[in-house]
């Protein structure tokens, strides 16, 4: 079984190496909502395009999620660093959920269920997406 669960975390990283490298990181309609909120935090002025014309932003945005934008704005290549980020967020709720299944099953077969969960297509797939998600499941699993 340590065999099986070395062999699992070897694909586990080297997927996320290829995952760093040849994925990239994608918006969709939701990001708008963070970045906007990132863009009236720097600037005060919130850049809604239309029909959504309000004055002031709305709350369907996260604010931490935007602060942390707003950190990265300032970066020459944010996309590359958020997306890095995301996959630590994805690396590090998989070692927590490591960390809580030890305590019931064995070292081996709790390795092997927290690198599965960390090579569901729906997570590898949400660590590509500017959205909030994968910060949601590590702030979930560090509070667990």
């Amino acid at each position: 079984m340590k065999t099986a669960a070395r062999l699992v975390v070897s694909l586990t990283g080297l997927f996320y190496i290829f995952h760093y490298f040849f994925f990239w990181l994608n918006g969709i309609v939701d990001s708008y909502f963070y970045w906007a909120f990132m863009r009236f935090m720097k600037t005060g002025f919130y850049p809604f395009i239309a029909p959504f014309i309000y004055n002031k932003p709305t709350t369907i945005q996260p604010p931490l999620y935007s602060a942390l934008l707003y950190g990265l704005s300032f970066f020459p290549r944010a996309d590359i660093m958020l997306h890095g980020l995301q996959l630590l967020l994805l690396g590090a709720t998989a070692f927590l959920l490591y960390r809580v299944l030890s305590q019931w099953v064995t070292q081996s077969i709790a390795i092997i269920i927290a690198c599965l969960f960390a090579l569901i297509p729906g997570n590898s797939i949400f660590a590509s997406y500017m959205m909030t998600e994968t910060a949601t499941q590590f702030l979930f699993m560090l509070f667990l």
